[in-house]
């Protein structure tokens, strides 16, 4: 029995894993759109409003949604136009990120989002998205430890 018992808690664990990195997905192709403006600005703030949520005890998964999203279409929707709606979810994103009921890791999310703006959206650390530079960055690290093993 505890065998059959650990194989369903890790096919649990896994759909639940499938369902998250979904999630996620979806966020970010709702991003894309924007950005590609097959979606509205004022659709976008509703959605921001709804996954901002209850600061005293918010969903984990709409946190890590949230801070998605902010990523993917921050430089977009912050703009001179938008900037007093911009500030009220900053400030509410702030007080989630002091909110000790969440979790460690989507509190800094939380402040890795506050931080990418205050940086002008600009990631502190380039993010490889194309394969060739995936490529020559995982040649350079074989070139490196081939040069440490001999």
């Amino acid at each position: 029995m505890a065998c059959r018992e650990r194989i369903c808690g890790g096919i649990e664990l896994f759909s639940t894993f499938q369902a998250r990195r979904r999630m996620l997905g979806n966020i970010q192709f709702i991003g894309q759109l924007y950005k590609k403006k097959m979606l509205t600005e004022r659709i976008m703030h509703e959605c921001i409003v709804k996954l901002l949520g209850e600061v005293a005890s918010p969903e984990p998964e709409d946190v890590e949604c949230l801070c998605k999203l902010m990523t993917t279409i921050g430089q977009q929707i912050d703009v001179p136009k938008s900037k007093s709606h911009m500030e009220i979810y900053f400030k509410r994103i702030g007080q989630l990120a002091q909110n000790k009921t969440l979790e460690s890791r989507l509190r800094f999310m939380l402040q890795d989002v506050v931080d990418l703006r205050r940086n002008g959206w600009v990631e502190r650390r380039k993010v490889h998205t194309n394969p060739s530079d995936l490529v020559i960055h995982f040649c350079r690290l074989i070139c490196l430890n081939m040069r440490y093993i001999r």
